[in-house]
């Protein structure tokens, strides 16, 4: 297995989870969808009383018993309708919010997450292996003035650094949705209600701050505007590299290599120390700092070189992302939810309401009563009539 092959199979087991949760996703509006069209043929039910039982008060009873859990049902239906609402969006869905100072990398770390590289590269020619990005087609959203102006085939996210701060760039990759958003200072108060849609529902916020000065007083004032106190961050050191020379056939050949592990580290426990310094606790909780670097990330891939894409730590940042799937675990809550609303329709909520295992047996009860009344005109109707003589 050549090298190159080895980093597009680790770049695309992380696009078959993402796509995996999308799968998931797929069951769960199944699973609601068939509940939804069992409650309405239930409400749609029309029983017409058996022969003879229109004023009996069995058939009455669990008629009355029938429109009372129809109604039940109905509020329980009305009651998840919201939850369908989110799910048509967001449910299901790894929502990961991107900010951070123009030319930190957002838009370089986005593309390089919707398989951009990959494809410039097959372009161009240095890379032949197959990716699952040859088969996915990937939409981007631009949002503008609180509006959605175009939705299209994703090219790349723009990068100029007018254009892109003053809008809001949305890509879906399964379950994964990534938001490119401009910087506090830069956003229009009409992108500033989308952007806190997305942010109502995200999952993760992500920071970007450049390696070549982490954590600058801008970045700390940005910071300090994004009020997301619930919300997991991750503070990511964007563009870890450095370059270094080396001697090939008697010439001197400059590269791009990582950060040593201490520098690294030393910067990512700045960031965090920083954090605790100026007292942004308050605005980020389970903070957590990464350095990354997708210039190396995109070397590797031209060169086929497996351990300079490990040093990009773009494995470890999408083990990241795995760790807040799995926490956040909204598949699992779905479908907690709906148990919980199957249950309380078969077994009732514990109130006065009727449920199904109760209307099951009043149904039961009914059908015993209907046998019962056949049994009686059946014997009725086996009795000799009486000769009655009459008088001539």
């Amino acid at each position: 297995m050549t090298q190159q092959k080895q980093i597009i199979q680790e770049i695309d087991k992380f696009v078959t989870e993402m796509m995996n949760v999308k799968e998931e996703e797929k069951k769960v509006r199944k699973h609601l969808t068939q509940l939804d069209e069992r409650i309405n043929k239930l409400e749609k039910i029309s029983l017409q009383p058996p022969d003879g039982m229109e004023n009996n008060h069995f058939w009455k009873d669990f008629k009355k018993g029938l429109d009372g859990f129809s109604r039940r049902i109905k509020q329980l239906i009305e009651k998840y309708q919201k939850d369908k609402i989110v799910l048509d969006a967001y449910a299901g869905q790894l929502v990961v919010l991107v900010y951070g100072m123009v030319k930190a990398g957002k838009s370089d770390l986005g593309n390089f997450m919707a398989g951009v590289p990959i494809k410039q590269l097959k372009k161009e020619g240095l890379l032949k292996e197959p990716s699952l990005y040859d088969k996915i087609d990937i939409s981007i959203e631009v949002w503008k003035d609180g509006e959605k102006q175009i939705e299209k085939e994703f090219m790349e996210f723009e990068e100029d650094a007018v254009e892109a701060t003053n809008r809001i760039q949305v890509f879906r990759l399964g379950g994964l949705t990534w938001v490119d958003t401009p910087g506090t200072g830069s956003m229009t108060k009409e992108n500033a209600k989308i952007a806190q849609e997305f942010t109502d529902n995200a999952d993760l916020i992500i920071f970007l701050t450049s390696s070549e000065n982490p954590l600058r007083e801008q970045d700390i004032e940005e910071i300090k505007q994004l009020h997301f106190k619930e919300k997991p961050w991750l503070i990511v050191i964007s563009k870890s590299d450095t370059t270094d020379e080396d001697e090939v056939d008697g010439k001197i050949v400059t590269k791009r290599v990582a950060k040593s592990s201490k520098d690294r580290k030393d910067q990512e426990d700045y960031v965090l120390e920083t954090i605790k310094e100026k007292e942004l606790n308050q605005h980020l909780q389970n903070t957590k700092a990464i350095s990354i670097s997708v210039a190396l990330a995109k070397d590797s891939l031209k060169t086929g070189d497996y351990k300079l894409f490990q040093d990009s730590n773009i494995p470890l940042f999408y083990k990241k992302l795995r760790e807040t799937i799995k926490k956040c675990d909204k598949i699992g809550n779905l479908n907690g939810n709906i148990k919980s609303l199957i249950k309380t329709v078969l077994e009732g909520d514990g109130s006065k309401n009727i449920s199904l295992l109760q209307l099951k047996n009043n149904l039961k009860e009914l059908e015993e009563k209907i046998k019962e009344i056949s049994k009686e005109v059946e014997e009725e109707t086996k009795e000799e009539p009486k000769t009655v003589e009459v008088e001539s």
